[in-house]
């Protein structure tokens, strides 16, 4: 894939991930605990969506088999982190916790069937990114 090609394909990747974010952050706000069964079915849709969008520009990052991840994006992957860490006011440590969260959510729970997933109590909080 080419670079431009990759960089476009991440653009409308990050995109879902901040589209789904949004819309699941403003459903709670109406009503953070909702009665019917289809809220909660479209809650859970809105964030197994975000994570499973996440996790193609920040999971596993084996640069052949992820060409849109952000290590392959990038020229300079340091100051990339470093600005990411900065914009989200988080240290590197929580990053990596974050990632570790968010990584055994989609692995558990929305990607593959894992026995593990009844670990998983609750929905992992989506960080504004």
């Amino acid at each position: 894939m080419e670079r431009r090609q990759a960089i476009m394909v991440a653009t409308n990747i990050f995109a879902a991930i901040v589209r789904n974010v949004h819309l699941r952050r403003e459903l709670s706000n109406a009503c953070a605990e909702p009665a019917l069964n289809f809220w909660r079915l479209i809650y859970g849709n809105l964030t197994d969506a975000a994570v499973l969008e996440w996790c193609k520009l920040f999971g596993a990052d084996d640069n052949e088999k992820q060409p849109v991840h952000w290590k392959s994006l990038v020229e300079d992957q340091d100051e990339f982190r470093n600005k990411l860490l900065a914009s989200l006011n988080i240290s590197r440590a929580e990053w990596d916790e974050y990632w570790k969260q968010l990584k055994a959510y989609r692995d558990h729970a929305v990607a593959h069937y894992d026995p593990r997933q009844a670990a998983i109590t609750h929905y992992p909080h989506l960080i504004s990114l």
